[in-house]
């Protein structure tokens, strides 16, 4: 009674795990058990296909190879990878003869007759099909191999050319030689072409030694023969011919008068730069004590004046120290010129553009920079919490905090702006008194300067003024604390951006009524009660201080 019960459990277990298998998308799965015999049957066909061609391959790198020609390396790949391919067809084939049934041995193993058949699918379709259609681009496996004649031709006209082009080296070395002692300075194509003409007759001389040592292994004499005719047509040959148009090697050094004239040009330059920096920099100090941001092309060109200055009056000192060599002499008064034009120029130029070296900046606020404790109290900290859930919320827009008037609605606000700040939760925090007479103008007027945004006409009016604003807030980050309402305050009216295109802004209002909170449709609302006696003494001691502790 125990057998059928197992046989019947492990018909089930092979069941569900074909289920599993079938649950997946089953068309290309189904496909490829289905055409496991074709798939089979079509991989053995191809194998032999690439056997014959494999062989048929081997015979003409065979002839190749008596003839003494060289096998093209792509040939050589090739047979490698054929190799490496029929070798795992036939393990695939083999692994098939080997599949194991399942169901007690009543069922072909569905899962590995998968797996088999997805394998000789792709194996005859990515490297079987690309490796037959490779061999058919075959014009040829090798290079056919030099004569003796041509490979003892490169090498004398190797020869030949090597003593030509030490002939040109020495005529060139002469003129360079009468041009040192002339005291002028050696173009910098000559000096070039002189040692790429060391650097061949060495390359070309340890060919030459190396060619006795060879033998008669063909495939080096033909290497080296190749090299030989490269390094005649591809270096000798164009070193040559530049020689020939060397019409001077050298350029006559400045004149006395000329190298005077470049030091006092360049002392009378760096007077200019030096003044140009002194007002320069006063336009800086004057911005600095006005509290705005200096611009970083001014920073940078401060930099710049220092160091050209430097390197200038060092280069200056110099001058008295060289004598009268004349190579030196050429090397300081040519670096002098090109310091004049590459540098002190463009920097005197690029000063006359500078029409401000600062712009103002927004700077942080007072309370935003407090590092005083807040004074925590049981009884405000789920207020606080309320309020700073609120401001993470993505759904909340406005919310408010009420409360009759000394109980701290103004100091938790800004506890929250700070932790707000500190944990970078918005771009800017704006934080607007209201009082008991709201002045709109006024309102607009705060809430732009603190976000950079100037009303540069007085006679705009407060519709325009809120045009502004508002397209400076609209889709933005920022947290709008609007501090002690008396009554309804029309947002639409200051600029203050609502519905779609308020961004990521968000408003914290705080007010004695809340009723005036509801009116301006803030939902989320947290009321403050007064202090218990412990949490009153204990702030009466705080305010106290040193006072208290008198007593």
């Amino acid at each position: 009674m125990v057998e059928p019960a197992g046989n019947i459990s492990s018909v089930l277990s092979v069941v569900l795990q074909v289920g599993k298998w079938l649950a997946a998308p089953i068309g290309r799965q189904f496909m490829h058990l289905y055409n496991y015999n074709t798939n089979f049957k079509n991989l053995e066909t191809e194998v032999d296909k690439l056997k014959n061609t494999r062989d048929e391959v081997q015979v003409k790198v065979d002839a190749a190879e008596i003839n003494r020609e060289e096998i093209k390396q792509t040939v050589k790949d090739w047979q490698t990878k054929v190799n490496n391919t029929i070798t795992a067809a036939e393990r695939l084939i083999q692994e098939k003869e080997e599949n194991r049934r399942c169901f007690k041995g009543l069922h072909p193993n569905c899962i590995n007759r998968y797996k088999h058949s997805k394998k000789a699918f792709k194996l005859k379709r990515d490297d079987i099909g690309p490796l037959l259609q490779q061999e058919e681009r075959f014009d040829e496996v090798s290079y056919s191999s030099i004569q003796q004649s041509n490979y003892e031709k490169n090498f004398v006209k190797l020869r030949d050319d090597v003593l030509k082009l030490k002939n040109a080296r020495r005529k060139v070395q002469r003129k360079v030689e009468e041009a040192e002692i002339n005291g002028e300075e050696i173009e910098e194509d000559v000096k070039k072409w002189l040692e790429d003409v060391d650097s061949i007759i060495v390359k070309a001389q340890e060919l030459i030694e190396n060619q006795s040592l060879i033998g008669t292994d063909w495939r080096t004499r033909y290497q080296n023969s190749k090299a030989a005719s490269e390094l005649v047509v591809e270096d000798i040959g164009p070193l040559l011919q530049q020689e020939e148009r060397f019409v001077k090697v050298s350029y006559s050094t400045i004149q006395q008068s000329d190298y005077k004239k470049n030091f006092v040009k360049l002392g009378d330059d760096v007077l200019k730069l030096k003044n140009a920096r002194r007002r320069v920099q006063r336009e800086v100090e004057e911005a600095k004590n006005n509290v705005e941001e200096i611009e970083e092309d001014v920073k940078k060109w401060l930099e710049d004046v220092d160091y050209i200055i430097v390197k200038a009056e060092e280069l200056i000192e110099n001058q008295s120290s060289i004598g009268t060599d004349c190579k030196t002499r050429c090397q300081n008064s040519k670096a002098a010129s090109e310091l004049m034009v590459d540098n002190i120029g463009p920097l005197l130029q690029q000063e006359e553009r500078f029409d401000k070296v600062s712009h103002p900046t927004i700077h942080k606020e007072i309370w935003l920079r407090s590092n005083e404790d807040y004074l925590a109290f049981e009884s405000r900290n789920s207020t606080l919490k309320n309020v700073w859930d609120a401001l993470q919320d993505e759904k909340i827009y406005m919310m408010g905090v009420y409360g009759m008037g000394g109980l701290g609605k103004t100091t938790l606000a800004q506890e929250i702006g700070r932790k707000a700040e500190k944990d970078k939760l918005f771009d800017q925090i704006v934080f607007v008194e209201i009082t008991e007479t709201p002045d709109i103008r006024k309102i607009q007027t705060t809430i732009a300067n603190k976000l950079g945004l100037k009303f540069e006409d007085e006679r705009e009016g407060e519709s325009d003024r809120a045009n502004k604003l508002y397209s400076r807030m609209e889709k933005n980050n920022i947290l709008l604390i609007v501090d002690n309402i008396w009554e309804e305050l029309d947002l639409k009216m200051v600029g203050i951006p609502f519905e779609a295109d308020r961004g990521r802004n968000k408003i914290l209002m705080t007010t004695r009524n809340v009723d005036v909170l509801e009116k301006m449709g803030s939902t989320n609302n947290l009321g403050m009660g007064i202090l218990n006696e412990e949490e009153a003494w204990r702030l009466f001691k705080n305010m106290a201080g040193n006072c208290y502790n008198s007593f």
